[in-house]
């Protein structure tokens, strides 16, 4: 415990939950995603291994230090690990700092490194029928990364029908987490969960990662009693006895993903809807309309008839309009395409904002059926 809020009155700051699984939170905050030690062969169909620490030793903080230490033996069929844990209370964001060594018993096919998991119901145009009175219920609202060049992607997060495995190349990220980018009461307009009060969760590898990718894995969800969301970070060298790993990062959590310094614009919310194109076009049958909402970062400083445009990265859709308008809202704009799939097979979409060639704005990515009567049916 620590006093994040008013001195002298100590609130708990991080707890250890069972397993690898570890969370915390900021001043005003409450507890929401987790993280987690370690996954281990998460999502394949021989079943996911659950590793555990095992012990813990603390080390008592001298008077007036504002870090705590511990240390923890990690253990499982597959491997053994040591864990050093830093955790550095802050009124916006409480970081741990991890240290790890992992030894493997057997060979292990999928390992998940730095994992943060947390859970998606549905969003304010998904309530899956009336009987749900909440607008919205998530912990967490989107997938945030911190590339190796630099650039930024946010993927908004989906309640999936069936098991459901995305991979974004990662060598050389920078950060990566899962982020609640909606604060306010009235999104969600529940005051027990408290939904927009959980934190935004934010790993920054310092070693040992390398050459790798990040996997999202997404899982069917019926209630928000558990977590079904996943991402964490693989590494492409195989994980097997005789080749110990070692490795080092940061985890914060707190009301900010990471640093606002130079952040670029970023996706405050996403609207799809389905259209159909007239009988007097080439083309017909329906097609995707996706608005997509950015704000902050260098649109506060633009004037209405700035030359923004919009940046849309090749995929296997007709583009058969877009546009970038300005919104009512201060420094916030909206790109708003209609794109219809060539084929019946799910399509990635990336799109951001651009002044004279240069993205001003975080990439955001989504998958859509390839199929635009398959996206109605899953009411989304």
């Amino acid at each position: 415990d620590y006093p994040l809020t008013q001195p002298g009155s100590p609130e708990t700051v991080l707890r250890f939950l069972g397993g690898s699984l570890f969370r915390g939170v900021a001043s005003d905050q409450v507890m929401g995603a987790h993280a987690r030690g370690l996954a281990i062969d998460t999502g394949l169909p021989s079943g996911e291994e659950f590793p555990a620490f095992r012990r813990f030793w603390l080390v008592r903080p001298a008077p007036g230090e504002r870090r705590m230490t511990l240390y923890a033996l990690m253990d499982s069929e597959s491997l053994t690990g040591a864990y050093r844990f830093v955790l550095e209370p802050g009124e916006r964001r409480s970081t741990v700092h991890v240290e790890a060594h992992l030894h493997a018993r057997r060979p292990v096919d999928r390992l998940g490194l730095a994992p943060v998991s947390s859970m998606y119901f549905y969003g304010r145009n998904e309530r899956p029928d009336a009987s749900h009175w909440r607008p919205a219920v998530f912990s967490s609202s989107g997938l945030l990364v911190h590339q190796g060049d630099g650039g930024w992607t946010y993927r908004p997060l989906r309640n999936p029908d069936t098991l459901r495995l995305d991979t974004f190349a990662a060598d050389g990220v920078r950060g990566f987490g899962l982020v609640q980018r909606h604060t306010t009461f009235s999104t969600f307009e529940d005051p027990v969960a408290r939904f927009e009060r959980r934190p935004s969760v934010w790993v920054t590898p310092q070693a040992g990662f390398g050459s790798g990718r990040l996997d999202l894995i997404q899982l069917p969800l019926r209630s928000d009693g558990h977590e079904n969301q996943l991402v964490f970070f693989e590494p492409a060298n195989p994980f097997k006895p005789g080749r110990p790993l070692s490795m080092a990062y940061d985890v914060s959590f707190g009301h900010r993903a990471a640093s606002t310094a130079g952040h670029p614009a970023q996706v405050r919310g996403v609207l799809i809807g389905v259209e159909g194109i007239g009988e007097d076009s080439a083309l017909s049958g329906p097609a995707y309309r996706v608005n997509v909402d950015f704000t902050g970062g260098d649109l506060a400083t633009l004037a209405d008839n700035a030359p923004v445009v919009a940046s849309i990265e090749d995929a296997p859709v007709r583009v058969l309009e877009h546009s970038v308008t300005p919104l009512p809202d201060e420094a916030t704009w909206r790109l708003s395409m209609l794109v219809q799939p060539k084929s019946e097979s799910p399509v990635t979409l990336r799109a951001a904002l651009a002044v004279e060639g240069n993205r001003i704005s975080e990439t955001w990515q989504d998958m859509l059926p390839g199929r635009v009567d398959r996206y109605l049916e899953q009411g989304k």
